[in-house]
């Protein structure tokens, strides 16, 4: 058969095809896609952690104003969850919260679908807290394609997540982590905040990428498990990839050496490292 009679035949089969997808009472060839109804919007999401009208993504409750941060959804065991993260903010600005230690207090509001509908399971004000930057906000979600999303389960029942943020250090440097959550699988929709840890950086807004490009570094991480765990929380390793800073202001490629590892630490409830950074 030559390769325009085997063309005519494919068509000719596609036709038929086509043909008794399109005949009366004949089964339809695809099943219409079932989807998950669409979360909670984030102006849903702050309403229900304020318990009151929200505006923009933030809400109000005693003398802090709410923000949306971030939010992230889980698929453990079966069950699916949305949670939704917000940063604290005193209503009459931002105050002291320039120093180079200050903190911003941290909310969630979980919901989980429940046949064809998200239900509010789970509200924690005060989760935890998370540094300020040099610009008086908390760190931002790393959404730039290239930072690791972790979603492990965990033993014992539980998810841990590792969210993607980087925070602005000053010098034109920015560092990249992942703020780390898990949650209680006694208590559906509560989480405990495991701090925040950073394991990547670049110098992208201050270095000179036209004429002299060979001083930029620019690096991500990704999380994975060792196995162990301290106090119900894993232990986390961190792998580079990308450019890091090298001699004579040179970026150098990330090697298998520049990874850290992190652990638990129940003292300061949040994850250390000993590794050098």
């Amino acid at each position: 058969m030559t390769r325009t009679a085997m063309t005519r035949t494919a068509i000719t089969g596609m036709l038929a095809l086509a043909a008794s997808m399109l005949s009366p009472g004949a089964a339809p060839a695809f099943a219409q896609a079932v989807h998950d109804p669409f979360p909670p919007s984030y102006d849903e999401a702050m309403t229900a952690l304020c318990r009151s009208a929200a505006q923009d993504r933030s809400c109000t409750l005693g003398d802090r104003k709410w923000s949306y941060w971030f939010s992230f959804d889980t698929a453990a065991a079966g069950t699916k969850t949305y949670t939704a993260i917000a940063i604290g903010r005193p209503r009459g600005g931002i105050g002291d919260l320039l120093g180079p230690d200050a903190k911003m207090p941290i909310a969630q509001v979980t919901y989980e679908l429940r046949g064809n509908a998200w239900t509010l399971t789970g509200r924690q004000i005060d989760l935890g807290a998370v540094y300020v930057n040099n610009t008086g906000n908390p760190a931002m979600s790393d959404d730039d394609g290239d930072a690791s999303y972790l979603e492990q389960a965990v033993p014992g029942g539980g998810v841990l997540i590792g969210y993607p943020t980087v925070t602005m250090a000053g010098g034109g440097v920015n560092l990249h982590g992942h703020a780390m959550f898990r949650s209680d699988p006694a208590r559906p929709g509560m989480w405990s905040f495991g701090g925040e840890i950073v394991d990547a950086s670049d110098n992208w807004a201050d270095c000179d990428r036209e004429t002299a490009p060979q001083t930029c570094y620019r690096s991500w991480s990704k999380l994975t498990l060792t196995g162990k765990t301290i106090a119900g929380w894993p232990e986390v390793q961190a792998v580079q990839t990308g450019t890091l800073p090298g001699p004579d202001r040179k970026a150098r490629r990330a090697g298998p050496g520049d990874g850290s590892l992190w652990r638990f630490s129940a003292a300061s409830r949040a994850y250390e490292t000993d590794s050098p950074r």
